[in-house]
């Protein structure tokens, strides 16, 4: 009787373990992109953080050590002060992620190449999103506060709704963000709605993620470099086309 009843538990017990291992890898969300995902190979320049919370950590223990020397009084203010202007602590992971950012995931700051007839181009930001909500209203405060942005709407991207920021209905945009594989693309400015449809529009083949050159030069910086910096060969970050692979550094503390 004992055999015949393990038996016919462990019958029972097998499908219920396969559906329940299957809805779990069913439920496991898709891996999140790396930020370089929706910067354009030839970017005139981009500030890469692989990973937000070593880089807090690494200007945290930067930002102790400095403020500790004598004289440095506005120094020492000055997280406190950057941190009050944000709501949330940059050189703090857990302040990060509570501010709806990803601290284990990159991000990025880019230099887009110059649209025509444009003597510059726009300025596009690629931030983890952790909480895309809390992020949207973090997004939203700095608008009002800092920009002055009191009127907020929506343009269309090929289907995806970019939310735009103005001080007034009709006026030039001021601030615009589109959340996408749980990354958020923001860029400030009358051209940031055309940036992020840019951004959003970027076939991977032809994003820095996939390009020859950046790979090569991420292999040759020292590892664990919480900030990299990258201008794209023909790119002219300082005026003049960089020949050959281009030039990426790395920054540590």
């Amino acid at each position: 009787m004992r055999r015949s009843t393990a038996k016919l538990t462990a019958l029972l017990a097998a499908p219920l373990l396969a559906l329940a291992a299957g809805c779990s890898r069913c439920a496991a969300p898709p891996a999140a992109p790396p930020a370089e995902r929706f910067v354009p190979a030839g970017a005139a320049g981009v500030i890469l953080v692989p990973r937000l919370a070593e880089a807090a950590r690494q200007a945290a223990a930067l930002h102790a050590t400095l403020s500790a020397l004598p004289g440095q009084y506005e120094l020492q203010a000055l997280r406190g002060a950057l941190s009050a202007q944000l709501s949330f602590d940059l050189l703090d992971p857990a302040s990060m992620a509570g501010a709806g950012l990803d601290p284990e995931r990159g991000a990025a700051v880019v230099e887009l190449p110059p649209r025509a007839g444009e003597q510059a181009g726009a300025t596009l930001l690629v931030l983890p999103a952790g909480d895309p909500g809390k992020l949207q209203a973090l997004l939203a405060r700095l608008a009002h506060d800092r920009l002055g942005a009191v009127a907020q709407g929506l343009e269309n991207a090929n289907g995806k709704p970019i939310d735009v920021w103005r001080r007034a209905p009709g006026e030039p945009a001021l601030l615009a963000m589109v959340t996408v594989e749980r990354t958020a693309l923001v860029s400030v400015g009358p051209g940031g709605p055309d940036a992020l449809r840019t951004a959003l529009a970027l076939d991977p083949a032809l994003s820095l993620e996939q390009s020859p050159a950046w790979r090569r030069a991420r292999a040759a910086l020292a590892d664990g470099a919480p900030i990299l910096f990258y201008a794209a060969p023909g790119a002219s970050p300082l005026g003049e086309r960089l020949p050959g692979e281009g030039l990426a550094a790395g920054l540590s503390a």
